[in-house]
Order: structure tokens, then sequence, then C-alpha cells
């Protein structure tokens, strides 16, 4: 669980500030500007950040709800990046939304 928490805080500082001690000034630049990089890098740390919760003992299904909100908003990013990805894209906004509402059903 630890790991992944610090993956987390790695993630939401690289997202907060474009910028990370991990990565050079010019990986920075183009990291803030590509968002092919920086959909695959929200995959990335949504992932973590779903087994840092699990990890931590959370209820598997709000973690399944919670986790899919980031994800979503990096398929949209993705969606929007029509250079890089199709229209087949949007599929993934489709199965995360079902996967974040059968994770509420649970508390409904």
């Amino acid at each position: 669980g630890g790991s992944n928490a610090l993956y987390v805080l790695a993630g939401l500082a690289l997202f907060a500030t474009n910028e990370a001690p991990v990565i050079t000034a010019a990986a920075s630049a183009k990291f803030a500007s590509d968002t092919f990089v920086r959909a695959w890098a929200g995959w990335k740390f949504s992932g973590c950040l779903y087994f840092a919760l699990v990890n931590f003992g959370m209820d598997v299904s709000l973690c399944n709800a919670m986790v899919m909100i980031p994800y979503i908003g990096f398929d949209i990013l993705a969606v929007m990046d029509t250079e890089n990805w199709t229209s087949l894209a949007y599929s993934f906004i489709a199965v995360e939304a079902v996967v974040l509402v059968d994770g509420l059903r649970k508390f409904w």
C-alpha cells in the first residue's frame, strides 16, 4: 500500500505542477504539451490510486467508483487528442461509467 500511495503523491505533484523531480526539464516540457503522454500517465496514476485505496482497506466497490472519476477524466483527455486516438477511445468512457455506477450500486 505504501509504495502505491507514494506513486499517488508523485502523480498529484506531477499533474499539479507539470514537473517532477525524477524527469528532466525537457521531459517536463514534453509532458505539459503532450496529451498522449498525459493520458498514459493519468491512467497509471489512477491505477496506483486504486491499489493504494484497496491496500489501505477501503471497500473495493467504493474504490472502483472513486477511481473511475479520474480514469474518465483522462479518457476525455485521450478522446480530445484525435491525432493519437480514434473515436473508439469513447468506449473507455462508456466502460468506466458502467464500472462507476456498478461500484455505487452497493450503496444505493
